[in-house]
């Protein structure tokens, strides 16, 4: 009978668990899915300012179940993928499916 108890206490930390990727834009999402888009505000304090959005460089990380992460949505490494030094505008999005799987994106748009 004790059996039951440890396995409802495993399944709602499973349920509840999400790692960096989860839950960067989670008060947005949904309880099953979640895919949000949205602006990173001041994107002059990054890097200096672009006149025009003529590139983009994208960096993304991914979660399974918050136990592993992996990958590099940093800034930078969106620069560097996109070959830019300028930036115009940063965009950020969020995918999540019940806290399974959950990958964040870093777009970054300049010169």
């Amino acid at each position: 009978m004790r059996i039951v108890p440890l396995v409802c206490l495993a399944a709602l930390c499973l349920a509840t668990m999400g790692g960096c990727a989860g839950v960067m834009l989670a008060e947005r999402q949904g309880g099953l899915y979640g895919g949000v888009s949205e602006p990173l505000p001041m994107a002059s304090y990054y890097a200096p300012a672009a006149q025009s959005a003529e590139r983009c460089g994208t960096a993304t990380m991914s979660s399974i179940l918050g136990i592993i992460t992996t990958g590099d949505a940093s800034i930078k490494a969106a620069m560097e993928a996109g070959g830019i030094t300028k930036i115009h505008h940063i965009d950020q999005s969020c995918m999540n499916i019940f806290q399974l799987y959950a990958t964040y994106t870093i777009k970054v748009y300049g010169e």
